[in-house]
């Protein structure tokens, strides 16, 4: 991982699974980079092993989600309605 001493006593620490994630920024060798996407079959991985993934665990998100205020809650529920007008309960993925 960038930011360490070269030349240590200590172990370094290195890029683990967790740190990948949609979204995720990370500097590698000097040059920032931003995953964007990724498979299904790793979407399908990080869900199954949420316990691993907090970035993937449904209960973390939906706590997440719930815990921001009603006038917040009211803009997301809009945000939802208009860009769902048909109510089939999807949105396209560049919406979201």
């Amino acid at each position: 991982k960038p930011g360490q001493e070269l030349f240590k006593s200590e172990m370094s620490e290195y890029f683990t699974a967790q740190d990948l994630y949609v979204g995720a920024r990370l500097d590698l060798n000097n040059q920032p980079f931003q995953l964007l996407d990724a498979d299904e079959f790793t979407f399908n991985y990080m869900e199954q092993h949420a316990d691993e993934f907090p970035k993937a665990n449904i209960g973390t998100i939906i706590s997440k989600v719930k815990s921001i205020s009603e006038e917040e809650q009211k803009k997301v529920k809009q945000f939802f309605t208009m860009t769902d007008p048909s109510s089939t309960g999807f949105i396209p993925y560049e919406s979201f």
